[in-house]
């Protein structure tokens, strides 16, 4: 059951590119002490009338980089301080990125035929990291969720369990089953706890 919810989950995060911004003042708060992505505004453009020119955008960041979600080696040809990207409202692309220095962000508007559609969010984790903590905590035994993915705007790791009576007892499980290597890549853990039932089928 747990390798289907996290295959579930796996692939809405191949979707998250298209997600709705969220207004950086309303983003659900993490667990983590942490600063809250910045964005990084570019040169004035008008905003692009449609989302293809964005969608455009990310599939080349994808190839420019080794590849797309069908290339077999998804997220591990993703840069280490790529934290993936999303459509905003606006249809600009928002490229979340833990270093938005001009050496590294150059990287980006060269990998693109239009570069005014990006804009850049600074963030504290890369997706790969946030990535292998979704895994890690999908195969902790004794943890029961409903859904956990990757939570690209939010920068973090979201997790529904049936019963949030029990919060405390999955936060404690997580802090001390976690593999090592995994856990040694974050301060605290960025992971937010919802309650969500089991979907039904049919």
């Amino acid at each position: 059951m747990k390798k289907i919810l996290l295959l579930l989950s796996a692939m809405l995060v191949l979707t998250s590119c298209a997600a709705k911004k969220e207004p950086l003042g309303t983003m659900a708060a993490s667990s983590a002490a942490e600063s809250a992505p910045k964005i990084h505004e570019e040169s004035e453009a008008s905003a692009p009338s449609g989302q293809q020119m964005a969608i455009d955008a990310y599939q080349a960041i994808l190839n420019y980089f080794g590849g797309g979600a069908d290339s077999g080696n998804f997220p591990e040809f993703y840069p280490e301080e790529f934290g993936d990207a999303y459509i905003g409202e606006d249809n600009f692309l928002y490229v979340c990125l833990t270093d938005v220095s001009d050496a590294v962000t150059s990287r980006y508007r060269e990998a693109v035929a239009e570069p005014q559609v990006l804009r850049f969010v600074e963030v504290t984790h890369g997706y790969k990291d946030l990535y292998a903590l979704q895994v890690a905590l999908a195969e902790l035994d004794g943890l029961e969720f409903s859904f956990i993915g990757v939570d690209v705007t939010g920068n973090k790791v979201n997790i529904g369990i049936p019963d949030m009576g029990k919060e405390a007892a999955v936060r404690e499980l997580m802090e001390t089953a976690l593999p090592e290597d995994v856990r040694k890549r974050f301060g605290e853990l960025p992971v937010s706890i919802e309650e969500a039932g089991y979907a039904t089928f049919g």
